[in-house]
Formats: C-alpha cells, structure tokens, sequence
C-alpha cells in the first residue's frame, strides 16, 4: 500500500510542467536583487532635500569666502604697489638739485601781491619754467607754450595767428606773457580772471588736452622772469 502511494505522488511530481526562463529585458529590468536589509538604487535617500541645501550652502559659503580672500590679498597687493611707488618718489625727489631762488623785483616795478590761495615758492617757479618747453603736455606732443611765445620775440610768437594742436587756427594772435602778474584779467577781451584759468584753458583749447585724462593741473608754475606769469 505504501509502496504504491509513493509511486503515485512521484508520478504526479514528474507530470508538472517546468517553470519558464524569466526573459533577460525583464531581469536588466528588474536589476539586482536587493537583501532586505539594502535600500534599491533607485530609491530616495532619506532627508534628500536636507543634503542638497547643505551642500548649496556649504559651497556658497566656500565661495564667498574665496572671494573675500581674493579682495583681501588684492588690496594687499595695491596698498603695496602703492607704497613702493610712494617710497620710489620720495628718494626720486630727494636726489633733485635745489630750485633756483626766484630773481627779485626789479627796483621800477612794484611787488607782485601774493595769492593767499596759491603762493609762490621756488620749486613751483622752477617746475613752471620746465613745462613751458615740455611738449609732451601737448595730445599729440607737438607743440609747448613755447611754440607760441618765444623768449626772443618778447614772449609773442610775432604771426597774425597760430594754429592749435590738430590744426585748428586761433582767431586771435598770441599775446605777450611778460609782466602779466600784474594783470587783473587776461586775454585780449579780459574773459579770464586769474592765470590759472588762463593756463587750464590754453592747455585744453591750445594743446588739445583731455581733461578727464589729465594727470596735473596747470598753477602759477612759470618762468622765473615772469614770477608767476602763465602763458594763455
């Protein structure tokens, strides 16, 4: 009886049909088996949101303060610059001869009254009588004061009219620049008040200059045989 049972249930074992392969797209699918105590792959990690604000903080942070170490070492490096330039004008000026003493008065003319605002001193006189002939005032470093008032022809430059920088004529001739810090307005017509704006304005219309690029500003700096004398 036994014997007969086991062969039964053996029968209907074999008479099962196999289980089918699983197709390989389903197990690429599928992907690995994951154990139960793993996360899928493809699954989110917990606090997900959390992790990448700290890390767009934690970079941001990185970042500026990169940035204020660059301006830091920036500043550095032109505080430096800066200093060195200072230190290389001092020994610079200090390797200068003296100024020339400014001439007196002659004894028929009367003292020059002094400005309060800007007065004379040797070195201004002296620095004034260089840039008289220094052409490089000029755009184009082709013409000085000099190019319109010649020592030789008293200070004029002895034509009807001399043209500008670029070419442009004046429509008056060039005046004579001696004695004229005893004038109390300047021009032919007296429209400029002090020399100063005489010489700001002859360095901008004559000599063709860029006051927005112009690294000094024409003073009561002039020959020393005018005392502060400038040239329009």
């Amino acid at each position: 009886m036994r014997i007969a049972l086991t062969a039964a249930l053996l029968a209907a074992a074999c008479s099962q049909a196999p289980p089918m392969p699983v197709p390989e797209a389903t197990r690429e699918a599928a992907g690995p088996p994951v154990d139960a105590g793993q996360r899928a792959a493809n699954e989110p990690a917990p606090d997900a949101g959390q992790d990448v604000a700290g890390g767009i903080k934690q970079g941001a942070s990185e970042a500026a303060g990169n940035v204020a170490a660059g301006a830091k070492e920036a500043a550095q490096i032109v505080a430096q610059a800066a200093s060195t330039a200072a230190a290389d004008l001092a020994e610079a000026l200090q390797k200068l001869p003296p100024a020339p003493p400014i001439p007196d008065t002659p004894i028929f003319l009367p003292a020059v009254e002094e400005p309060r605002d800007n007065p004379t001193t040797p070195e201004k006189v002296w620095l004034g009588y260089q840039l008289f002939f220094d052409k490089r005032l000029a755009k184009d470093g082709s013409m000085s004061c000099e190019s319109c008032h010649h020592p030789e022809l008293a200070w004029t430059s002895g034509n009807p009219t001399d043209p500008k920088v670029g070419g442009g004529a004046n429509k008056r001739n060039a005046p004579t620049v001696e004695n004229v810090a005893y004038y109390h307005s300047f021009y032919w017509d007296g429209r400029a008040p002090t020399m100063e704006a005489v010489s700001a304005a002859a360095w901008k219309g004559q000599l063709g200059a860029d006051p927005g690029s112009r690294r000094t500003r024409p003073e009561r700096t002039c020959p020393w045989r005018w005392r502060r004398s400038c040239a329009p």
